[in-house]
Parts: structure tokens; C-alpha cells; sequence
């Protein structure tokens, strides 16, 4: 039997699919897409696999 996995808010756009880019990196106001997720929600066994590397970004990390 297939289980299916649940999907909560991705915890780094809260749900919006969309993140603002820290000033300090780009000198303007600019909002990209989540590069976690794709429509604002994560399966929830990968929460525990987002990182924040040293330049503020949030990544999956990979296995």
C-alpha cells in the first residue's frame, strides 16, 4: 500500500511560493521564486532537510 505523504507550508516562503532577496545581496527590492518548493507547500519528512548556507539562502540538502 502507498503511503501518502503530507504536505505542510514550506517554512521558508510560509506558504507563498515567493521569498524577497535580502538588500544586502542585491542592492534592490527583488522577489524570486521559493527554491524550495514549488506551489508553497513541502512534503513534510523534508522540512528536516533545509539548510541556510553562509550567504543567507535556504537549501535542501541533498542525499
Amino acid at each position: 500500500m502507498d503511503q501518502k505523504l503530507k504536505k505542510i507550508n514550506c517554512p521558508v516562503c510560509n506558504g507563498t511560493a515567493i521569498v524577497k532577496v535580502p538588500y544586502d545581496l542585491a542592492r534592490e527590492d527583488v522577489l524570486v521564486k521559493c527554491l524550495i518548493c514549488k506551489n508553497g507547500k513541502v512534503d513534510e519528512d523534508k522540512v528536516d532537510d533545509i539548510c541556510t548556507d553562509d550567504d543567507g539562502f535556504k537549501r535542501l540538502l541533498k542525499n
